[in-house]
């Protein structure tokens, strides 16, 4: 299968003004079949909404038409992380400012002008590429997370298992246990799942309990009924050897 086969159908935001860009890409949608340009704004959104309630998979984002707003939209889905978007910056030349601004945001795929229409769509792919080569690393780990929670005895239909498994997941990609604050780990946790810290912490105490009440001899850590931390940094540690 090529490339063409593995990516699908790339649904492209295009935040710029450039409207020769604009044409050539609906142009592009109708004639090729391999991307959907799912939103057009020709100014830097303030508010995130039509991102938001979209299903995007790689905004296009000219710099040029507002630097100051386009890093605050930077900030919001690579910093903050709040959308799984990639995000594909064009510039209008290569100067120490923008030099700096790519190496703020770790931006290793970008175009300057003058570029053309070709250049543009091998970029788009790449980015769509990478993208997938992330997710597909994300749900493996995730994967094994949950054949080690279902070992464990851990109950999949509680609402406590995903938690767990985003903690889990979160600890073994990111923190040094040494350095573990599991509030902060609670509240990744919840970004993930649009839910709250205390819901996280509860329905993972709530999943333990379960799964220590039906199976206890799966469950326990030195005959006695674990923790939320205990199983979280077991679980984690458990995934970092399979990382390696």
């Amino acid at each position: 299968m090529g490339r063409e086969g593995l990516m699908g159908l790339i649904k492209v935001f295009l935040c710029i003004n450039d409207f020769g860009v604009i044409k050539n890409m609906m142009d592009y949608e109708n004639e090729s079949g391999k991307i959907k340009i799912v939103g057009i704004s020709t100014t830097v959104m303030e508010h995130m909404e039509e991102l938001d309630t979209k299903e995007v998979d790689i905004l296009v984002l000219q710099f040029s038409m507002d630097q100051k707003k386009s890093e605050h939209l930077l900030d919001y889905i690579l910093v903050e992380n709040k959308l799984d978007i990639k995000v594909l910056p064009l510039f209008q030349e290569l100067d120490s400012e923008v030099i700096h601004i790519l190496l703020q945001y770790d931006l290793q795929n970008f175009l300057v002008q003058p570029f053309s229409f070709a250049q543009l769509l091998s970029a788009i792919e790449s980015e769509q590429l990478q993208k997938q080569a992330i997710s597909a690393a994300a749900n493996t780990i995730e994967a094994m997370a949950s054949e080690i929670m279902l070992s464990l005895g851990l109950p999949p239909h509680l609402d406590g298992f995903p938690y767990i498994q985003s903690c889990a997941v979160y600890i073994a990609r990111n923190v040094d246990d040494v350095k573990v604050q599991m509030k902060q780990v609670y509240h990744e946790a919840a970004k993930c799942h649009h839910s709250t810290a205390l819901r996280v912490e509860k329905c993972i105490r709530t999943a333990i309990n379960f799964a220590y009440r039906n199976q206890p001899e799966k469950i326990c850590i030195n005959n006695c009924k674990p923790t939320n931390t205990q199983i979280i940094l077991y679980i984690s540690e458990k995934l970092k050897l399979f990382e390696k």
